[in-house]
């Protein structure tokens, strides 16, 4: 995927189990997808996994991908009220080896759990890098409960498990008081 531009609103309705993204909603097979300048404008709202680019990849313990994000931008405000919801990507799941190079993330990012400006929720057994990434976007969980699990909300990465080889080199985030 090289120079796509959404500029369209993405909205799923309430119960669905689509997932809301700006470019690509989910992948689902062992693949090698590069993502080149790419840049979401819209705003997107999911009631299930949502990111500016992508909002799901892969989706299984059994499946792996390499995903490469360069130059890509998120400037639209994503929003699920469920789980996993991120500027960039929205969650991944599996054997997935992911990296972020010069990507950046405007918009806002809500979810219930797992918030993050560039990556809401990685739980994969593959590598992970963010190369001078920025996020300038404010992220929230909500509803905040002090019941049940919550994995919280970050300015580049709410939650990670199982990561081989993580790299974090070169990152801006815009802390906001409130």
């Amino acid at each position: 995927f090289q120079n796509i531009t959404n500029n369209a609103n993405v909205t799923i309705p309430s119960g669905s189990t689509a997932y809301g993204a700006g470019i690509v909603g989910k992948i689902t097979t062992n693949a090698t997808v590069v993502f080149e300048n790419c840049v979401n404008n819209g705003h997107i709202t999911s009631s299930n996994q949502t990111g500016g680019i992508i909002a799901n990849a892969p989706d299984s313990a059994e499946n792996s991908a390499t995903l490469t994000f360069t130059d890509c931008v998120n400037n639209g405000n994503i929003t699920t009220t469920k789980n996993y919801a991120g500027g960039i990507i929205g969650h991944s799941e599996g054997l997935a080896d992911v990296s972020f190079t010069r990507c950046t993330n405007t918009g806002n990012v809500q979810a219930a759990n797992n918030a993050g400006g560039i990556y809401g929720n990685i739980r994969a057994g593959g590598s992970t890098k963010f190369d001078y990434c920025i996020n300038m976007g404010n992220v929230t969980q909500t509803p905040v409960t002090t019941s049940g699990y919550c994995y919280g909300a970050a300015g580049l990465l709410a939650y990670a498990t199982r990561i081989r080889h993580p790299r974090i080199r070169s990152l801006i985030v815009s802390i906001r008081a409130h």
